[in-house]
């Protein structure tokens, strides 16, 4: 059984990948177009006044481009 991951310091990256790009993070604001989060990159906004909570890297490691997941009923 594997343990629990915490954040360990205030950049709120939870894990990377073998490259040492960003595969999960979390914090208030949605990165911008910015260098070393992982295509596929899970974010989770913490702040969620405006009620929205994960985002997903669609862009590349070199520029991310962060879209909103969305959920519709089956």
């Amino acid at each position: 059984m594997s343990q629990r991951h915490a954040v360990q310091d205030a950049t709120g990256v939870v894990a990377t990948n073998d490259g040492g790009d960003i595969i999960i993070a979390c914090g208030t604001t949605t990165p911008g177009t910015v260098a070393g989060y992982s295509n596929g990159c899970i974010f989770i906004k913490t702040d969620q006044g405006d009620h929205e909570g994960v985002f997903v890297n669609v862009g590349s490691n070199t520029s991310a481009d962060f879209n909103l997941v969305s959920v519709t009923a089956a």
